[in-house]
């Protein structure tokens, strides 16, 4: 179960990393990989498409990838609250066991996101527990804090970005998406990509759809499924992700043309390793209340 749930983190984040929340995906307990795929899945994009659609899907993903670099930029200087949800299921679909958290979650330029527990299974922290994670979390923020200063650079950024490198699109329709023209792109795993690293294998194994909108030039969708084994050692799993494993991640604009991610939902299909019977399981992750904080201040809860 634990393992599960580290992976399926690793998974949050596709945000999505990446750079993810990481994406996405995070220093949440028992999940902590996730967010890391989010931070590498808008890279340079190599794009095969049918002839009279490659140019046009090419514009559009640079355009794409050029936004998204501004918003996971500004989406440091924003917390969160995330609420997330890990269910595991029977055949028959009744739910067997369902925990739920909620943390205030903050962005980090460097590695996993700070993360403030507030509440399990409904029921809120004592103010003295809140306290101590509130302190723990501080003093995280103030290593981490010092660690960027020394590096000098902005490093990983919390907002999931897709990776495109690994992906051959073809143009699929235009539609409305919650009100909003869309253009819809299919994508399969590029033949002649070799992946450098485990989130870039994990995102080289995927198929589905992804949801453009052709006014901001911003991903609002994206639906995959995993197409071939991903082999062990995955995010601790000793049993391989199998085919059919599911990423669902979608993205909303917050504030001042800010695009975030509001909703991830990861199945992973796998089959225990000392026994054939397959877990269902559904881990779902829910972003909102996005804010400004100072990351500039000593004091990770110092208002902005």
């Amino acid at each position: 179960m634990k393992q599960l749930i580290a992976a399926a983190f690793f998974v949050s984040l596709l945000a999505l990393t990446i750079r993810a929340t990481y994406a996405c995906f995070c220093s949440v307990p028992k999940c902590r990989s996730l967010p890391l795929l989010f931070s590498v899945l808008l890279a340079a994009s190599s794009i095969n498409a049918q002839v009279g659609d490659s140019a046009r899907i090419q514009s559009l993903v640079d355009e794409v990838q050029s936004k998204q670099r501004g918003f996971s930029s500004s989406l440091l200087d924003y917390t969160y609250t995330l609420r997330r949800s890990w269910q595991e299921s029977n055949d028959k679909g009744e739910i067997k066991k369902e925990k739920i958290q909620v943390f205030q979650v903050f962005p980090v330029a460097h590695g996993k996101p700070i993360t403030v527990l507030l509440s399990e299974d409904g029921k809120d922290l004592s103010p003295v527990q809140l306290a101590k994670e509130r302190a723990r979390a501080d003093k995280e923020w103030q290593k981490r804090k010092k660690e960027s200063e020394q590096k000098g650079v902005e490093g990983q950024e919390q907002d999931a970005v897709f990776l495109f490198q690994a992906w051959e699109f073809s143009m699929l329709r235009t539609e409305q998406y919650n009100n909003r023209d869309v253009i819809v792109l299919n994508f399969k795993p590029r033949k002649d990509f070799k992946p450098d690293n485990s989130s870039e294998k994990f995102a080289a194994s995927l198929e589905g759809e992804i949801w453009i909108d052709t006014a901001e030039k911003a991903v609002v969708k994206l639906d995959a499924k995993l197409v071939k084994n991903y082999g062990t050692g995955f995010a601790g799993l000793i049993a391989p992700l199998e085919p059919g494993t599911t990423l669902l991640i979608e993205r909303s604009p917050i504030s001042n043309n800010i695009w975030a991610i509001t909703r991830l939902e990861f199945r992973p299909k796998v089959v225990h390793a000392f026994y054939s019977k397959a877990g269902h399981y559904r881990q779902q992750d829910e972003m909102s209340d996005y804010k400004p904080f100072n990351r500039e201040a000593d004091n990770l809860f110092e208002e902005k």
